[in-house]
């Protein structure tokens, strides 16, 4: 009981200062503590404990928004120690934690709801940024994925909102998803792809367009 206890108190204090390596280029940063490292634990441990102690469910969702921020950082940690292996299994995490958002936070909340559709389109950003650097496929693949699935987010997100809020929030979720269809739409014609991979794309692609329609 008592290693317990000492563990809990030392993944706050490894956590709560240094974890974060801020680039200039997004703010976003990378994860001094990621997949590939032996603590890793403690950061699940970490983020048990903060779901835990979340307050409100408007407070739980603004813990998993700041979760799938921190598997973005791993992915940027994960490409510069070389372990793109790791990259697909988080971003399967990144995409589970968005979707809790969208099941927990009231997005009639004139300040919440503007914030989270603002920090998933850096998401988008950040995303196709990892997609041209590296040159892994499995890696590519995983990317491409979460931002396919973000469009399905967009899409679901508009389908709970009600009209006055569409009217009010949809201009910022169309433009993060005229953003997705062309990038989506680029990779649908890209030379590197076998037929079966294109065909998949431009599906998703005319998809992320009808979205975009509503």
């Amino acid at each position: 009981m008592r290693f317990t206890i000492v563990l809990t108190l030392a993944a706050f204090f490894v956590f709560s200062s240094g974890q974060v390596v801020l680039a200039n280029e997004d703010q976003i940063g990378q994860s001094r503590i990621h997949p590939a490292s032996p603590f890793y634990f403690l950061k699940s441990v970490r983020e048990i404990l903060e779901l835990k102690f979340a307050g409100t469910t408007n407070v739980k969702s603004l813990r998993y928004l700041e979760f799938s921020t921190r598997r973005i950082r791993e992915v940027k940690s994960l490409m510069s120690v070389n372990r793109p292996d790791l990259i697909p299994p988080t971003l399967e995490k990144y995409s589970s934690s968005l979707e809790k958002v969208l099941g927990l936070i009231n997005f009639r909340d004139e300040v919440l709801g503007p914030q989270v559709i603002d920090k998933v389109g850096k998401h988008v950003l950040i995303l196709e940024g990892l997609f041209n650097q590296t040159e892994n496929q499995k890696a590519k693949i995983a990317i491409r994925l979460a931002i396919y699935r973000i469009s399905r987010w967009n899409e679901q997100l508009l389908g709970r909102l009600v009209s006055e809020d569409k009217v009010r929030l949809s201009p910022e979720i169309t433009k993060n998803q005229a953003f997705i269809c062309n990038f989506l739409s680029k990779e649908a014609s890209s030379s590197a792809l076998n037929d079966t991979e294109k065909a998949v794309l431009t599906q998703r692609a005319q998809k992320c367009l009808q979205i975009k329609s509503l």
